[in-house]
């Protein structure tokens, strides 16, 4: 399994917003699309950073919530560690768990196809695990022939 079979798997959809959009903008459109974070595009409709809900959380306590009228620009993470389409299952487990982030994008030649949450590597290894123990089952009560 790999970051191009999930993307196949559960959609390439990507839920953007731009540098200029408020924290507010931003939040209604977390809530909108039930996600947890938006990739920023820039003018050249490219990929210029992230901001999730964690960030838009600690940004609140930092301003004692009063964010609402801040940009994006100035909380979303553009120093961005992104996937490829061809990055295994447990090489972007380990990505997220080292860098202790729940969202990758996914790049393919410089271009935004698609992101990656820990939700969806959960779900992959979920359906792994069900399948083997299936066939384990299967194997264990004779289903097969000898």
């Amino acid at each position: 399994m790999n970051a191009a079979a999930i993307l196949k798997r559960k959609g390439s959809l990507v839920v953007t917003v731009f540098p200029d959009a408020s924290v507010r903008e931003a939040m209604r459109v977390l809530i909108k699309h039930a996600v947890g974070s938006l990739i920023v595009l820039g003018e050249a409709r490219d990929v210029v950073g992230i901001i999730t809900e964690r960030d838009i959380f600690r940004l609140s306590y930092e301003h004692e919530g009063k964010i609402m009228d801040i940009p994006v620009s100035a909380v979303m993470t553009t120093n961005l560690i992104v996937a490829l389409p061809s990055d295994s299952l447990d090489y972007l487990k380990a990505m997220m768990t080292e860098n202790r982030i729940r969202h990758l994008p996914v790049m393919n030649d410089r271009k935004l196809i698609g992101v990656i949450s820990i939700g969806d590597i959960i779900r992959e290894e979920v359906s792994e695990a069900a399948v083997e123990n299936r066939y384990l089952k299967d194997y264990i009560a004779g289903v097969y022939p000898a």
